[in-house]
C-alpha cells in the first residue's frame, strides 16, 4: 500500500440509487456500516494505474475489471472523477484523510480512502462537491 500522489485522480463507481437525476448525492461518498463498524476505507479506482491520456479512455477497463469482480454495473450508473490532492484538501476541514493503494489480485487499480469515519457524513459531502466530472459507466 502506498500513498497516491496528489495530483492524481480517483474514479468513485455511483449507482443510480446515489443520484438524483443527474446529481450524485454525497451518500456516494459515505462509509458503509456493518455489524456497528465502518468499513475500512471508501472504495475507489487509481486512474493513473491504466496509463491512458484521458480518463474517459480508463472507463471500459476498468468497468471490465469490475464485472470480473462480480460488481453489477447498471446502466445509468456513472464514474466520477476527482483529483487525489483536492479530496485531502476538502476533507481536511474536519480531518485528514489517505488515498491509498489497496490491490486486489483481481482489481490491481483498486485504492481506498481512509481516515474519516468519525466525519463520515462531512467528508462525504466535501467529497461530493469536488467531483471534477462523472461519465456514463456504460460508455
Amino acid at each position: 500500500m502506498a500513498d497516491l500522489d496528489d495530483a492524481h485522480h480517483v474514479f468513485r463507481h455511483i449507482k443510480k440509487s446515489w443520484m438524483d437525476g443527474e446529481f450524485i448525492e454525497p451518500a456516494a461518498f459515505r462509509l458503509r456500516e456493518r455489524n456497528g463498524a465502518f468499513e475500512e476505507g471508501l472504495s475507489v479506482n487509481w486512474v493513473e494505474y491504466f496509463r491512458k491520456r484521458t480518463a474517459r479512455e480508463t472507463i471500459r477497463p476498468l468497468r471490465d475489471i469490475l464485472i470480473r469482480k462480480g460488481r453489477s454495473i447498471g446502466g445509468e450508473s456513472k464514474f466520477a472523477l476527482l483529483n487525489v490532492g483536492a479530496a485531502k484538501s476538502a476533507a481536511a476541514r474536519f480531518v485528514p484523510i489517505a488515498i491509498i493503494t489497496d490491490e486486489e489480485p483481481d482489481d490491481p487499480s483498486h485504492a481506498l480512502v481512509k481516515g474519516y469515519s468519525a466525519f463520515n457524513d462531512q467528508v462525504a459531502e466535501e467529497l461530493q462537491k469536488i467531483i471534477i466530472v462523472s461519465f456514463p459507466a456504460k460508455a
